[in-house]
């Protein structure tokens, strides 16, 4: 009751022990403490041992996932071409200072990103060193997030050309399966 728990041990005969185990779960990283008393009707001429305490860190895990789609698929040169990013967060844990990273080809030209206020940076298409970047911020467990970048196709892209694209989501929290932070299209 209000997050005490009481066990009536009955009588414990001199040298027995008795064990109380005490289950818990936290969604969110904290720091668990917990303190344990024990009390007898009999006369306790030690009772400085009667008390213990512990304390756990519990540390926060997210699971961020990131898909893509582009379309369309294929592509004509010189013609529009989207990218839909979407990246979820599987939990348990809020996911805190979310980015999101995407590396378009150097055969392209950007028309728009959305959301494009604020959060997102402007990579050059084709610059390894440069992605577009979105800082997304917090993400809840059970949320996602859409990113879309619309972009044009250069003119002259040879017929038959493989426009590569890499995006990838991290976290400041630890993902406990990172196979699925990186997407390629």
């Amino acid at each position: 009751t209000g997050n005490v728990v009481t066990c009536n041990l009955g009588d414990l005969a001199p040298q027995d022990r008795a064990t109380v185990t005490v289950v818990v779960s936290a969604e969110e990283g904290q720091d668990i403490n917990n303190h344990a008393s024990v009390t007898s009707d009999n006369y306790d001429p030690d009772q400085s041992n009667n008390y213990a305490e512990d304390s756990v860190r519990v540390v926060p895990v997210a699971d961020l996932e990131i898909a893509k789609t582009d379309v369309p698929d294929p592509v004509v040169a010189g013609t529009a071409l989207t990218y839909t990013l979407t990246v979820m967060n599987t939990g348990p844990s809020t996911a805190t200072n979310v980015v999101v990273r995407d590396w378009l080809p150097a055969d392209v030209t950007i028309d728009s990103l959305s959301p494009s206020a604020g959060s997102v940076i402007a990579g050059e298409p084709g610059d390894a060193l440069q992605p577009t970047v979105w800082n997304v911020g917090s993400m809840l467990a059970g949320a996602s997030r859409t990113m879309i970048v619309d972009v044009t196709v250069v003119p002259q892209t040879a017929e038959g050309t493989l426009l590569q694209n890499d995006s990838d989501v991290s976290s400041a929290v630890l993902d406990p399966d990172n196979s699925d932070n990186i997407v390629h299209v």
